[in-house]
């Protein structure tokens, strides 16, 4: 554990101990985290498509899309 961690997590409780302030229900920072992939790559999504599209079934406005493609 860092140094720097403990004063920090100290502070963290005495600021949720004091009754004007609501306990933080948070793990990480606010954006903090990975970034989705989609953003990381704004492609993603269309490769996708390309790829799956000649094999695809279902209703092409459903989010829920089937594939008859073999795992081979």
């Amino acid at each position: 554990m860092s140094r720097s961690t403990l004063p920090l997590g100290l502070r963290e409780l005495e600021r949720d101990a004091t009754p004007a302030v609501a306990p933080s229900r948070r793990v990480r920072r606010r954006g903090a985290g990975r970034k989705a992939l989609t953003e990381r790559d704004p492609t993603l999504v269309t490769a996708l498509e390309t790829l799956v599209e000649p094999t695809s079934r279902g209703d092409p406005q459903s989010p829920l899309r089937w594939t008859c493609m073999s795992v081979r």
